[in-house]
């Protein structure tokens, strides 16, 4: 399943003049969320007034819960740049989650989100241990597509009982198709 998620927000709107100095001088109390832009282009409005031309929204961290909440710092940029406080409402979509995050998001409460592997070129193996097994499939998915460069996700079966250290290897994802290379 795809993950979505509204956040109600606290936003600066500014002058795209004013966003180089946003960024610095309260850099520590913006959204500063991994994959999304402190700054963003508004939302498209009803009418021409509510959205000026060459403005943009900086988006504040969610420990602002309304314009009273917002530190000095930021009051005294908002008073200095004639910026406007607002609320802004930003749609998060799959995109905008990590590896760790849609895994977590699939997984029972207890079990752990696999977050090492080795790489071989475009294939992938991890070491799942027995609780994690059941969402294998789910799991060798979402690094698919978190992982760009993973094309071949493969799992250790069972354990190694001769002495040349051989195991057994389920693929549990390969967008490449055909043969899958041989790891021993």
């Amino acid at each position: 399943s795809k993950m979505a998620k509204d956040l109600d927000l606290l936003a600066l709107r500014l002058r795209v003049q004013h966003i180089q100095t946003a960024m610095k001088e309260i850099r520590h109390h913006l959204l500063n969320m991994s994959r999304q832009a402190n700054a963003i282009e508004p939302p498209p409005s009803t009418t021409p007034e509510e959205t000026p031309k060459g403005e943009k929204i900086v988006l504040l961290s969610r420990d602002f819960k309304d314009a009273e909440s917002l530190p000095d710092e930021v009051k005294a940029f908002v008073d200095r740049t004639q910026c406007k406080v607002v609320r802004h409402t930003l749609c998060l979509r799959y995109s905008n989650f990590t590896y760790e995050e849609v895994v977590r998001e699939h997984l029972p409460k207890g079990i752990d989100v696999p977050s090492s592997f080795e790489t071989i070129g475009h294939v992938a193996h991890l070491n799942l241990r027995g609780s994690q097994l059941p969402y294998r499939l789910v799991i060798a998915k979402v690094m698919q597509d978190k992982y760009p460069q993973i094309k071949t996700v493969l799992t250790k079966v069972g354990t190694i009982q001769n002495t040349f250290r051989v195991f057994s290897m389920e693929v549990l994802s390969d967008a490449v198709g055909g043969e899958v290379p041989r790891i021993a």
